[in-house]
């Protein structure tokens, strides 16, 4: 089964408006709003509308989507797992929920559709308002599709056909830069044109070399001159590779810098140690292979890690065994500050005597960033 990332626009109401609908033209104005201004009332009244006049269409008349769709599902000759994205308009979920009844009640069990207003929706994502455009509606849609690819590209699919023309760019990018396939029907014909993946060679040293500085700009830097001015060989070379927009003295990460950033990340887990603690890592196999399958995500991080007293608060306790790791997190960044896979006797010694704080500063102050390349578990 393959992924189907497919942007929905707005073509099952022109189509129907082409074609002589004149029903929704009391509702022109509604369908431009922004979805959190959605009446139920009203989507009834329209779905009705357009679903009596989608009976009465050849199939492929429907909708860029639905004619995408049919084309990949024969082209690939796979089973689709399709994600629905909108903009945050009424039209666009309006019609990714008329997509998505069409398939269920076809009961293709080939192609399962996946729409959720609360996840398909990107909000921000709309064309009235470029800042925010390029600050919330980008971001959203990038993180929302990472979440779908879950990491794992290879057996993803872009359609393109729908949707904004001005995130295509994006998508696009995204889509090369991860080794993604895109797919789209060429204009008004009924052939679908495909874009295979790209071998493409990234800088990945950037990266690693400023990766604070692009975690700081990921969450928004206020007074960014100042900041700036401390860093300023760091930021500089940001800007320079077109990682770095702002608004005044607000700077953030740009979209094309979220899609790079976010690709290094699923690739690579970065964090800090001191050297120590970087080579006891490579000597004690169990923690290295943690660290590569299990420790680098957050989620199976946070559920095995529970606080051992004298201010151990997290440590990652790896279950019926003697493997445990010691870590802290500071301005988003994740310091290892002991291990150990062996002697349980020494474990409890250090807890009952270290003190967190003491290790903390030294830490802090030793510590350099390190890069492991993240595996997936062999059972996953």
């Amino acid at each position: 089964m393959k992924k189907v990332i497919t942007t929905v626009g707005t073509s099952i109401i022109s189509n129907y408006v082409e074609n002589g609908g004149k029903r929704l033209n009391s509702y022109k104005n509604y369908l431009k709003e922004s979805f959190e201004n959605w009446e139920e009332d009203y989507s009834i009244s329209m779905k009705k509308t357009l679903k009596d006049w989608m009976k009465k269409v050849k199939e492929e008349d429907i909708s860029a989507e639905i004619k995408s769709l049919l084309k990949i599902k024969k082209e690939e000759d796979c089973c689709l797992e399709v994600y629905l994205i909108t903009t945050d308009t009424v039209a666009s979920n309006l019609c990714a929920q008329l997509i998505a009844d069409y398939f269920e009640e076809k009961k293709d069990d080939c192609i399962e559709v996946k729409y959720n207003p609360k996840t398909s929706n990107i909000k921000g994502l709309q064309i009235e308002n470029r800042k925010k455009f390029v600050q919330e509606g980008l971001p959203n849609l990038i993180n929302r599709i990472r979440k779908i690819a879950n990491d794992y590209y290879d057996n993803v699919i872009f359609n393109i056909t729908g949707g904004y023309k001005g995130v295509i760019p994006y998508l696009t990018i995204m889509a090369a830069v991860n080794g993604s396939s895109i797919k789209y029907i060429f204009e008004e014909s009924n052939e679908l044109i495909t874009i295979p993946s790209l071998p493409l060679k990234i800088d990945e040293k950037i990266f690693f070399d400023y990766y604070s500085e692009l975690t700081k700009l990921e969450k928004g830097i206020e007074d960014y001159s100042k900041v700036k001015n401390e860093k300023f060989a760091a930021f500089s070379e940001l800007e320079k590779k077109g990682l770095v927009e702002w608004d005044d003295e607000y700077a953030f990460l740009s979209p094309i810098g979220q899609i790079f950033f976010n690709r290094y990340r699923d690739r690579y887990f970065t964090f800090y140690c001191t050297k120590g603690i970087w080579e006891q890592i490579h000597k004690e196999e169990d923690i290295l292979r943690i660290i590569k399958t299990k420790f680098y995500s957050e989620e199976n991080r946070e559920s095995k890690t529970e606080d051992k007293g004298n201010g151990h608060k997290k440590v990652y306790d790896d279950g019926n065994n003697c493997n445990r790791i010691f870590y802290f997190i500071q301005n988003s960044n994740i310091y290892i500050y002991k291990v150990f896979s062996r002697d349980h006797d020494k474990y409890d010694q250090y807890i009952r005597t270290v003190k967190f704080e003491d290790e903390k500063q030294k830490t802090l102050k030793n510590a350099k960033s390190y890069k492991i390349e993240k595996e997936r578990e062999k059972n996953v």
